[in-house]
């Protein structure tokens, strides 16, 4: 399936991470980067809870790896997906909605891009 995905004409646009602790696999995670709006979606993930130790939470470690990445990158946006409101709030997501939670945009461009994204979603909405 990665390599369906690698070679389809959005390829490029999509990166996964894989989280590794002691040389084993615990989390892989597909995302979407539109760079021409420092856009990244998170898309899917698999964990193997199997190597998780009980004290470990990839849920704050995953966000915080994201957002340094994100800042490397020069990307403003996360949509992180539904569930999980206040570890989202607590994180930093906002605003929060019931399909989707952005990181808050940090420059004029953002909210710019931000706004553009919430009339689409009402327009859909609206009957």
């Amino acid at each position: 399936m990665i390599e369906k995905v690698a070679d389809s004409k959005l390829g490029k646009n999509f990166h996964i991470a894989l989280i590794y602790a002691e040389k084993k696999l615990l989390r892989m995670m597909i995302c979407v980067v539109d760079e021409s709006h420092a856009y990244m979606a998170f898309l899917v993930q698999g964990i193997d809870y199997n190597n998780l130790q009980k004290s470990q939470n990839l849920y704050n470690d995953c966000y915080i790896t994201i957002y340094k990445y994100m800042q490397e990158y020069g990307l403003m946006y996360f949509d992180m997906g539904c569930g999980f409101v206040d570890v989202k709030k607590r994180l930093g997501g906002h605003p929060i909605t019931p399909l989707y939670t952005y990181i808050k945009p940090l420059t004029p461009n953002g909210e710019r891009f931000l706004n553009l994204l919430t009339s689409r979603i009402k327009q859909l909405n609206s009957p």
